[in-house]
């Protein structure tokens, strides 16, 4: 079942790409802190530009 869960956002980001990041939960919490924090720095800096 996580399996399928996994798969079925998997594609919602595939499908979406600007409104969903993947983050890869599999590294240590500082790399996983540093990627959100990326993702999130260039979605606002996307905004800012509009």
């Amino acid at each position: 079942m996580h399996e399928q869960r996994r798969q079925g956002f998997l594609a919602i980001a595939a499908r979406n790409p600007v409104r969903c990041r993947v983050i890869d939960a599999g590294r240590s919490v500082e790399v996983i802190a540093a990627d959100i924090a990326a993702a999130v720095d260039a979605l606002l800096g996307a905004r800012e530009r509009v």
